[in-house]
């Protein structure tokens, strides 16, 4: 009896340690199946771009809308509006806070007060009539999207609402913008310029403080260069070009960096022949899959143009030409590549660029000027004076600069 009384014990804690495993491996799968979802695919993520909130919102059809391709639906200077086409902004939630509710007015003159006002300011549009749609770009690269809607208000009386919604890029440059829109589609008045706030230097002034500084910050940048991170990559070209710019750092400063940039003093930079890289590859080759690689790239080029018109600005200023004469590099592939660019009407960011450069090559020098004259810069300049820069004006200011100097040398 005293044997198998603890044998009996034994089977029958087995048996209850069964049941309970029993028990909760049920509980478990089914809390696994319910309460538990298996995770989705992580999605590509970046510092730059956010994803769209209201996927009924997404549309494939107008998400490279900054390829070189044209459509027939899409015009570059007018938004021509069909009314029978608005949709109702009750079949769109949620309604961004960035809109405005407009009474009594036609839609035709509201579409006309924002092309205004995003030709006053240099933003650059594409706008599609049949969808009473505007997608826009500003300069520092925040997207947007401006909707004509049909609304209903509370005393059941057809209206318009006008909606700007941001889609990537700087909040405080959308914030700027879209008080902008919005007070010019009521009929507003505002600046022609949108205003920004003041950025408070405190720089030394020592020069040769700044020159190890600025030499400092250019390995900086290089390290951040080298990186495969595609956010790494365009905050070192947005780092170089502040630093070559004199509204953003010391006249010293600018001017030191602005000479690595075309001459490497005892092989202390490199920075230089990456910058020329960046713009003889550059974003040309659109047959990157990932959208943001796409992007990430276009945001490099605008940089590195923007980096050699500083730089050569900032260098012509001093009197020292002999600098940039001695470069092959300017005659032979920068200047094609300028007028090849400004001869892209998709692009008027990059145009604008462009064309900072060219004014500040050929109004330094004679030999500038002569072989711009050469390689025919009069009359691509002359014609998109008059067929493609009607809604950009600051790339006509700058068009019509190079058009005075050009004809100088004719």
């Amino acid at each position: 009896q005293q044997t198998t009384k603890p044998i009996r014990k034994r089977n029958q804690y087995k048996s209850i340690s069964s049941t309970r495993k029993m028990m909760t491996t049920k509980i478990h799968s089914s809390t696994k199946s319910s309460a538990f979802p298996m995770p989705l695919a992580p999605r590509p993520r970046s510092i730059a771009f956010r994803p769209v909130l209201n996927f009924q919102r997404e549309n494939q059809k107008h998400d490279n809308f900054l390829s070189i391709e044209t459509e027939e639906e899409k015009s570059t200077c007018t938004w021509n509006i069909n009314t029978q086409t608005l949709k109702d902004s009750s079949t769109i939630f949620p309604i961004e806070r960035t809109h405005v509710v407009l009474k009594n007015i036609s839609a035709s003159i509201v579409a006309d007060r924002v092309a205004e006002c995003l030709e006053e300011n240099s933003i650059f549009a594409t706008f599609h009539g049949d969808e009473a749609m505007v997608i826009a770009e500003t300069k520092d690269h925040t997207r947007f999207e401006i909707r004509l809607l049909k609304h209903q208000t509370e005393n059941k009386k057809d209206s318009l609402l006008l909606e700007v919604q941001r889609k990537s890029g700087c909040t405080i440059s959308f914030h700027w913008v879209a008080r902008s829109i919005l007070k010019s589609a009521q009929g507003i008045a505002v600046k022609a310029k949108i205003p920004r706030p003041p950025v408070v230097l405190s720089l030394p002034e020592d020069e040769s403080k700044d020159q190890f500084d600025a030499i400092e910050e250019i390995e900086n940048i290089e390290e951040l260069l080298e990186k495969d991170r595609l956010d790494a990559n365009v905050l070192g070209m947005e780092s170089l070009r502040f630093l070559t710019s004199v509204h953003s750092t010391t006249p010293k400063t600018a001017e030191i960096v602005s000479r690595l940039i075309f001459h490497n003093q005892e092989g202390k930079s490199t920075i230089g022949d990456k910058v020329k890289s960046i713009l003889q590859n550059g974003y040309l080759n659109d047959n990157y899959e990932c959208e943001i690689k796409r992007n990430s790239d276009r945001i490099m080029y605008n940089h590195a143009l923007a980096v050699v018109a500083n730089s050569l600005e900032t260098i012509f200023k001093t009197g020292d030409v002999q600098i940039t004469e001695s470069d092959t590099w300017l005659t032979e592939e920068l200047l094609p590549l300028l007028l090849r660019e400004i001869k892209c009407a998709q692009r008027p960011h990059d145009a604008f660029q462009a064309v900072k450069c060219l004014n500040a090559l050929v109004g330094a020098s004679a030999n500038f000027r002569a072989y711009a004259a050469k390689i025919g810069a009069l009359p691509v300049v002359l014609h998109i004076v008059k067929n493609g820069t009607c809604a950009h004006q600051r790339l006509r200011r700058e068009l019509e600069k190079s058009c005075t100097t050009l004809l100088m040398t004719a």
